[in-house]
């Protein structure tokens, strides 16, 4: 297994990639107005450590992020979240939350305009 060429018991290889941080993401389309894409983490996830936007979401883009019904971000503006060249360092934006197998993510996102190609990724443990 890779990990034991560098004296590490299977156990202890098992841990590390246990605590790997891992990446889910989902791709949607923004419309002139609001959209619910589909945000699901594995039930193995622990916590979330943070997230991004991506694609080509308008500057004027907001998004709510509502994590187990609490709303954990109310009209946050997407440019603020968006992944770009050298920003964020880790690839993600700090966020850190813990979560459970039965986790609900809800994303609710607003565009003044249309057509937008939006990834919209989560990095957790």
């Amino acid at each position: 297994y890779p990990g034991q060429n560098m004296g590490l018991t299977l156990n202890q290889v098992k841990d590390l990639v246990e605590a790997a941080p891992k990446v889910v993401g989902t791709t949607f389309t923004s419309i002139a107005g609001t959209v619910n894409p589909n945000v699901q983490i594995p039930a193995t996830a622990k916590y979330i450590l943070g997230f991004a936007f991506a694609g080509t979401p308008a500057g004027t883009d907001q998004f709510d992020l509502l994590i187990n019904e609490e709303r954990a971000i109310d009209n946050g503006a997407v440019e603020v979240y968006e992944a770009q060249a050298g920003k964020p360092l880790e690839g993600y934006f700090p966020f850190i939350r813990p979560v459970a197998g039965a986790t609900a993510i809800n994303l609710n996102y607003t565009s003044l305009a249309g057509g937008q190609t939006v990834l919209f990724q989560i990095t957790y443990v």
